[in-house]
């Protein structure tokens, strides 16, 4: 009995013509073909012996090839589109036809999907998989993860982007760096080469967070990284026994500002261990590196008391200088069942959240190969035992690629807008101390909460937001100057002291910065806030809260 092959589609075309018999309904048929352009051919399935040529004469048609798979199935050419549909209505009559469909232009769109063997879940057997790419409820909530599978779908995957990781180590022979690295844009800045493999027995910590933002995928071995087709750079910084502030610096302008800017998204997953320490050439290093048009994207920290229920207090984001820089993104982190990770510092500098570690599942990723990775996967070239805000920064720099692909002219200023917008609020009745209120509504229209800034990062809507977006404005600033109050802060005084300062134009903010001047014999006992003239007020804040609310009226600092 013959094939039949186009049973379904000789449906369609028939409804094809159907639709075309009149007017109204030919301007629909207009509207649901217009990705879709019907083509002068005609596809049919002749029966054996049939010659194509007396067949096609019968019918207006001439034939032009057989299709590759089946020499019975002839495409034949007809003169117009308007005669390739009414031969088509004209063969579908013919009881000795099994077959026909007129051709047509079909859109198509590459979808990008993981063969990575550690992404999927169970694989290899009782092992989580990539969950905090795509997490289906095996592993903690379902949808705590970053959404990358829409943009992958779309074939978004970072290519074109490069990512820099500053770090204490990048492993350029790892089979899953290997194919994105780039030797030109590479360095030690301890070592002072080119090189930045690791060199202390200690160093890993790179490999890991390379990996998470850009590990390559769809290559059929290991994991894949949340943009998969970026490109890497290593910029080495040596951790062990600490950095000098020459190479830190060295570190953040390299190949991101200046003449040569090949470098458009760089990972800093690493903190000062002492608070409050000066680090002017750091944040002014990070300030002109994001002027070039450089997206710098931190890690909040790993300094929240260790209670776990979110009502210690302990080091907060605000506190370290180099994570309250406007136009940097600073990222928070949550646990695979959607609360913030019992680790993660916060505070009014936290942009964004994304998955990590907690006390429910850790990440798999890249690891340093052989016995001085941190390993737990039985190869040893992996691991799943990384975490902290060291892999919720990366994921969000990974993203942030994924975005820079559709949107060329993104920049930290944009990133942080598009965040502020597409970003999905978890834990809805957080009322944690540290949240500062659970999630709030500022005058702009926009919810923020300390512990997980605008929310948990959603790649799919980013992306599709960034295609749409029309960009920011020109960066306008004012300086409201140094306002002396030279007062003692009082004793257990709830009240304590405030200032007011006043902005003149009333137009929307992006950021504010406040300095404070301090001197105090028990630093951790202050508390500080900062109230907009519409009300709310935020513990004190570098960036972040007032994202679009209009500014002009009294400020007080108390």
């Amino acid at each position: 009995m013959p094939n039949r092959l186009f049973a379904t589609l000789l449906t369609g075309a028939m409804a094809v013509v159907a639709l075309s018999q009149t007017t109204s309904q030919l301007k629909s048929e207009v509207d649901l073909e217009v990705v879709s352009p019907l083509l002068p051919q005609v596809v049919v399935q002749i029966p054996g012996g049939t010659s194509p040529t007396l067949f096609g004469t019968t019918y207006g048609l001439k034939p032009i090839r057989t299709l590759r798979s089946r020499n019975d199935v002839w495409i034949f050419a007809a003169p117009s589109v308007a005669a390739a549909t009414e031969a088509t209505l004209r063969i579908g009559r013919d009881g000795t036809i099994e077959s026909v469909f007129q051709d047509r232009i079909v859109p198509l769109e590459r979808h990008w999907e993981p063969n990575d063997p550690y992404y999927a879940y169970n694989s290899p057997s009782g092992y989580p998989g990539q969950w905090h790419l795509r997490n289906t409820g095996n592993v903690g909530g379902a949808n705590i993860d970053a959404r990358v599978w829409g943009a992958w779908q779309r074939d978004i995957t970072g290519q074109g982007v490069t990512i820099g990781i500053c770090d204490d180590s990048f492993e350029t022979t790892h089979p899953d760096l290997s194919p994105g690295y780039s030797a030109a844009d590479s360095y030690d800045f301890g070592q002072l080469d080119g090189n930045p493999d690791p060199v202390a027995d200690s160093d890993r910590h790179g490999i890991s967070v390379a990996g998470v933002a850009g590990g390559r995928g769809g290559n059929g071995i290991g994991i894949t990284g949340v943009a998969p087709l970026a490109t890497l750079a290593g910029l080495r910084l040596p951790f062990s026994g600490g950095v000098s502030a020459s190479a830190w610096v060295d570190a953040i302008l390299y190949r991101s500002s200046g003449a040569t800017r090949t470098i458009q998204i760089k990972n800093h997953s690493y903190g000062v261990t002492v608070p409050y320490a000066s680090q002017s050439a750091e944040v002014n290093a990070t300030q002109t590196s994001i002027a070039a048009g450089t997206i710098h994207v931190w890690s909040a920290g790993n300094s929240r008391a260790g209670n776990g229920n979110g009502n210690g207090q302990n080091e907060d984001a605000n506190k370290a200088a180099t994570k309250n820089i406007p136009g940097q993104v600073v990222v928070a982190a949550l646990g695979s069942n959607g609360l913030f990770s019992y680790y993660s510092s916060y505070g009014a500098s936290v942009a964004v959240t994304a998955p990590s570690s907690s006390n429910t599942m850790s990440i798999t990723t890249t690891d340093r190969v052989g016995s001085l990775g941190y390993n737990g996967h039985a190869d040893t070239s992996y691991t799943t035992g990384f975490g902290g805000t060291s892999s919720a920064a990366p994921l969000v720099a990974g993203v942030l690629a994924l975005v820079k692909q559709v949107q060329p002219a993104l920049d930290g200023r944009m990133a942080k807008h598009l965040l502020a917008i597409s970003s999905d609020v978890v834990n809805a009745t957080d009322s944690s101390v540290a949240s500062d209120g659970g999630w709030r509504t500022n005058a702009a229209g926009v919810q923020f909460n300390q512990n997980y800034g605008f929310g948990l990062i959603n790649a799919d809507r980013l992306t599709a937001n960034a295609l749409n977006y029309s960009g920011v404005t020109a960066l306008e600033t004012e300086d409201t100057g140094t306002i002396g109050t030279n007062v003692a802060i009082p004793e257990n005084n709830q009240t304590g002291v405030s200032r007011t300062f006043q902005i003149a134009r009333n137009v929307p903010l992006e950021e504010m910065v406040v300095t404070l001047n301090l001197s105090h014999t028990a630093t951790g006992d202050l508390r500080v806030y900062l109230t907009s003239p519409s009300g709310y007020r935020s513990r004190l804040l570098v960036n972040n809260n007032f994202d679009g609310t209009n500014i002009g009226g009294n400020w007080r600092v108390s």
